[in-house]
């Protein structure tokens, strides 16, 4: 039985690693009992005076630990006990020595070591391993040629630790060939030595500063937080920064971090250039400078070790390389004839008789309305009510219902109220016909029409606040420039002007000049021409000329005027502009598919995409093919079709274009070879549009705006003329609703297809600034251009061919047999005809 206690010494540390050393006296006791002797002579003088003895001793030892290693070395017997119960000198225990290293892995502790025997004078090998488990420790190895398992429980009682421990071993060399084994109980009293609480020790923690996820090879600019988590002031410490690849390591840098006051932080910042796209794993340690890495060469000693070190996982992009190539860049095709024939809108609604309810069949024409006037928050719808007094039985408040079912369908449709004013009654005749009686000799037939027009809703469109005309002044005699007066009064409508077409899609300034009496219209057109170029950069915005055209007046007047209007008709007024079909032609069997190859060298880091079709020449899209997230499809399928089914305009340069955005959010715009359609043999063109719709029974027109668009038609005739081999052959058609008797309808469609005519060569000859009709017929047959008028009477009620899920269909616009119908067929129709003979 042995006793003894423990000193130890203080820690003598030094970053993670620590030593100390200790010493243990105790007294050591040897007993027999003698009851168990066996054959034994009592008179034996070993025994004479006692069984048992006491004897001092002392052992000593040392222990070091750095990180997970640990190491101990103990000298058992430095001052040896005398157990012989003689005193003899031989009795003195041997010194043994036993030195052990041992890993820390959490709860399990492999150990390897070894035994010095002073009996034997022998070197033995130890090796073994402890598990801890809620405070108990097993044990088990190889020690002293010997098997042994331990088990260990502690028991704490107040401030008394007594740990009970048993040991059990197979027999030494000895014992074993007795055949016998031995055992051994031995319990520990720990006695607590009562000291002063240590000194706190810092806590350095690190948090995420600057850490992006996603990066290119630039220059990235990383930090990381470096916190005192503790209630004491922490000395100067480093922060490193490692980088870790598949196939290797690389220390960034260290930085230097101040003292740091409790809950003070600091900012470490590094600069790293990427080497190449990929994925690295950044290491942030602090109290680290990172010559050890993946160990921790501390300098502090802290509270806790384990949050001295941060990870993150950064993705390198790189350039992305892209193409698209279309397989054929050239469709030849041997002929085509193009189709655009645009519909028109009438603003007006017509009712039953005695009747408020809105007819079904305008739901679409004030839908298009109503989509206008969301676009122009500047313009308010004007509505006016009308009965006709027979049919309606003179019953005024008719035409206040009509009003509210029209309010009430546009704001059903996304008007806000706000943009709708429903004049007041006493403001007007509710009565006044639209198509005045002016004679007792009308049919049955024609007056029944006659009522139907008149039970009416008509919708004017024009700016909140802003009149209608803007601003207007005198020509002087032979004006060749603005008037400084006159330019003063412009320069102070330019502000409010510029203002409206930005803000309204739809707003139309109309310059617009009245002949005086002697004076020269294509001289007025000039001036109009000089008062638009003096108006166009004072607008602040890029305005084309389709939004500030000029046009003469069909009014007369003493001298020569000029009106400024701002107008909002194309709201109410502008046609459904058809798309262009193509007909009459045949694509070759094996180039109906273009195959589009589509390379991207990192498709996963694309985010996501956009592939389409433009015509450059134009900027319009003609096809969308896909878009959406992640990476693009590696081909698309082009039929040489538009959105519609059309086939493209062969007078257009078309390129694919691969719009990219990567997960860095910076954007790619990928252009395709051009392509083209050729055609080898003819190209044959038909478009028609309504210029002019008339009011009942007169050459007037009922749109400022619609006839201000010959200019436009104008422009675009000479621009066609000079298309090589190109023939262009304009007709203006007139054309009257069926009230009334043919041969006066006959002659009032050719008196209002003339009065375009006529317009139309005055516009031609100013753009070609030619002033003569001769000078522009000899133009015309230069350029293979011919013009003529036609009156139709009311023998072709408007009639276009339109393009609709792949087949072209006839829709009769005009029809007599509605008053909206009739509206239209008062009209000067343009139709341009173009053959190109290759």
């Amino acid at each position: 039985q042995k006793g003894k206690l423990y000193y130890l010494s203080p820690l003598i540390r030094s970053g993670r690693f620590w030593v100390r050393g200790w010493l243990a006296p105790g007294i050591a006791r040897i007993g027999y009992y003698a009851d168990n002797f066996h054959q034994f002579d009592f008179t034996d003088p070993i025994f004479s005076d006692t069984y048992s003895k006491l004897s001092p001793f002392a052992d000593c030892g040392i222990i070091a630990e750095y990180k997970m290693l640990n190491f101990s070395s103990s000298v058992e017997n430095i001052y040896p006990p005398n157990l012989s119960l003689l005193g003899s000198s031989e009795g003195n225990e041997p010194i043994n020595v036993n030195s052990i290293f041992r890993a820390n892995l959490g709860n399990f502790q492999p150990w390897l070591g070894m035994n010095f025997d002073g009996n034997t004078v022998q070197f033995l090998p130890t090796v073994g391993a402890n598990y801890y488990h809620r405070g108990w420790r097993f044990s088990i190895g190889y020690m002293k040629n010997s098997i042994r398992a331990n088990i260990s429980l502690p028991i704490v009682v107040n401030r008394v630790w007594t740990k009970y421990e048993a040991n059990y071993h197979t027999a030494s060399d000895e014992i074993a060939p007795l055949a016998i084994t031995s055992h051994c109980i031995g319990i520990d009293l720990l006695f607590p030595q009562h000291r002063k609480p240590p000194p706190p020790k810092p806590n350095l923690v690190l948090e995420p500063g600057e850490l992006p996820d996603l990066w290119t090879t630039d220059t990235a600019y990383l930090s990381t937080a470096v916190i005192n988590r503790s209630d004491t002031e922490c000395d100067t410490a480093m922060v490193s920064l490692i980088i870790i690849e598949p196939d290797e390591t690389t220390l960034v840098g260290a930085c230097s971090v101040p003292p740091l006051k409790p809950g003070e932080e600091f900012l470490a910042q590094f600069q790293w250039i990427p080497p190449h796209p990929g994925t690295y794993e950044f290491v942030f340690t602090a109290d680290d400078n990172g010559a050890h890495f993946p160990g921790i060469w501390s300098t502090i000693d802290e509270t806790r070790e384990d949050d001295n070190r941060l990870k993150h996982d950064l993705l390198i992009f790189g350039d992305l390389v892209i193409t698209v190539s279309p397989l054929l860049q050239v469709l030849i095709i041997p002929t085509v004839t193009f189709v655009r024939e645009d519909a028109p809108i009438v603003p007006l609604v017509f009712f039953e008789p005695q009747s408020a309810k809105v007819p079904e069949r305008f739901d679409s024409t004030l839908a298009i309305i109503a989509n206008r006037l969301q676009l122009n928050p500047d313009v308010v719808l004007e509505l006016r009510g009308y009965i006709d007094s027979e049919s309606d039985n003179n019953e005024l408040g008719i035409a206040i219902k009509r009003m509210d079912s029209v309010a009430q369908k546009l704001i059903s449709l996304g008007v806000p109220p706000s943009s709708i004013v429903k004049l007041d009654t006493s403001d007007y005749d509710v009565t006044t016909p639209r198509i005045p009686i002016v004679s007792e000799n009308v049919s049955a037939k024609d007056l029944q029409m006659i009522q139907e027009e008149n039970r009416r809703v008509e919708m004017i469109a024009r700016f909140q606040n802003i009149p209608h005309l803007v601003y207007e002044f005198n020509l002087p005699a032979e004006a060749r420039n603005i008037p400084e007066k006159n330019k003063a009064a412009l320069d102070s409508i330019s502000d409010i002007l510029a203002g409206i077409l930005c803000s309204d899609h739809s707003a139309i300034i109309l310059i617009e000049g009245t002949v005086g009496y002697g004076e020269n219209p294509i001289e007025l057109l000039e001036f109009l021409d000089i008062v638009r170029d003096y108006l166009r950069p004072r607008l602040q915005i890029f305005c084309p000329l389709e939004r500030i055209p000029i046009s003469l007046s069909s009014q007369e007047s003493r001298k020569s005027k000029v009106c400024v209007w701002l107008s909002a008709e194309k709201i109410i007024f502008n046609p459904v502009e058809q798309a262009e079909a193509a007909k009459e032609f045949r694509i070759p069997d094996d180039v109906r598919r273009n195959l589009v190859i589509i390379s991207v060298n990192n498709p996963e880091n694309v985010s996501k995409y956009k592939l389409y079709v433009i015509n450059e020449d134009v900027g319009d899209t003609v096809k969308v093919f896909a878009e959406g997230i992640g990476a693009p499809p590696s081909q698309a399928v082009w039929d040489w079709r538009d959105e519609n089914g059309n086939l493209i305009d062969p007078r257009g340069t078309y390129r694919f274009i691969l719009e990219l955005t990567d997960k860095l959010g910076q954007r790619y715009k990928i252009t395709s070879d051009p392509i083209w359609v050729i055609v080898e043999e003819w190209e044959h063109r038909l478009e028609s549009s309504i210029v002019v719709q008339f009011c009942f029974d007169e050459a007037v027109s009922e749109s400022k705006y619609l006839e201000s668009r010959l200019e436009e038609f104008a422009r675009l005739i000479i621009d066609k003329a000079q298309i090589p081999d190109n023939i262009v052959n304009v007709k203006l058609t007139g054309h009257t609703d069926v009230i009334g008797s043919p041969a006066h309808n006959k002659k009032l469609s050719q008196l209002r297809a003339q009065k375009e005519l006529n317009y139309l060569r005055t516009l031609m000859k100013f753009v070609l600034d030619i002033s003569t009709d001769i000078e522009l017929d000899q133009w015309l047959h230069k350029n293979k251009v011919s013009l003529e008028s036609v009156g139709m009477s009311d023998s072709k009620p408007y009639v276009i061919e339109r393009y609709r899920k792949g087949e072209f269909e006839k829709v009769l616009v005009g029809d007599n047999s509605f008053p909206e119908g009739r509206s239209v067929n008062r009209r000067v129709v343009i139709e341009i005809e173009e053959m190109i003979k290759k």
